[in-house]
């Protein structure tokens, strides 16, 4: 997750908070943004770009599958063919 992102979550939490709490906002913008950080760095995330590659891969794999499978049904019908022939 971008900093950006972090930085606009933390707003979000900071603007929920008590208005007593939010004299503190930076100290407490601070605690929050490094817990975000800290919390976020324990998921299995991946970045968007690796993401979206690895989605086209998929998608090349599955269209040579489904030409694989195409190619595999017409052996099998030239196969029947000379037998029975």
């Amino acid at each position: 997750m971008n900093c950006s992102a972090i930085e606009n979550l933390a707003d979000k939490i900071i603007g929920a908070m008590p208005a007593n709490l939010v004299a503190l906002s930076e100290d407490v913008r601070a605690i929050i943004r490094d817990g975000l950080k800290e919390q976020l760095a324990k998921l299995d995330l991946v970045p968007k770009e690796e993401f979206d590659i690895q989605c086209v891969v998929l998608e090349r794999t599955q269209a040579k599958l489904v030409e694989l499978e195409r190619a595999l049904v017409e052996l099998e019908e030239k196969i029947r063919n000379i037998s029975i022939a």
